[in-house]
């Protein structure tokens, strides 16, 4: 596994949300609340996606996935609730689209963030500096 690069951007942030739906197959999506390109990203993941039989799928749709409802993609969750694999993926596919939004301007400030997607982006962020570290 390539480690992504750390490096983003402190005050502003792209938003994103993790579900998991306890079933098996992909059950856990991540929404990136960003349009690029005239479209919204979300990945959909097991625990281990990188494995030769797991599953690491990405996705966009013209509408966002988890609004106005969410029941169909599971429960909201922490960063930290993922596995090592899945906070990887989640980690390399936020830096690949944060970098495009900060280009196109499209970075949220960060006060404008829920306290829920505050603290997934304070995970996240984390997550890249101990990898940065290592």
């Amino acid at each position: 596994m390539k480690n992504p690069e750390p490096e983003l951007n402190l005050d502003n942030a792209v938003p994103v949300r993790i579900y998991c739906n306890n079933l098996p197959g992909d059950c856990f999506t991540a929404v990136f609340d960003c349009v690029i390109d005239g479209e919204y990203h979300y990945i959909g993941f097991n625990g281990l996606p990188f494995h030769p039989q797991g599953i690491g799928q990405h996705g966009s749709s013209k509408t966002l996935i988890d609004r106005p409802t969410h029941e169909h993609l599971g429960e909201l969750i922490a960063f930290t609730d993922l596995t090592p694999q899945g906070m990887h993926f989640v980690c390399q596919e936020y830096v690949s689209i944060a970098e495009i939004a900060e280009k196109e301007g499209k970075l949220v400030c960060l006060e404008l963030l829920s306290d829920y997607e505050r603290a997934i982006i304070a995970s996240i962020r984390s997550h890249l500096t101990a990898l940065r570290n290592k």
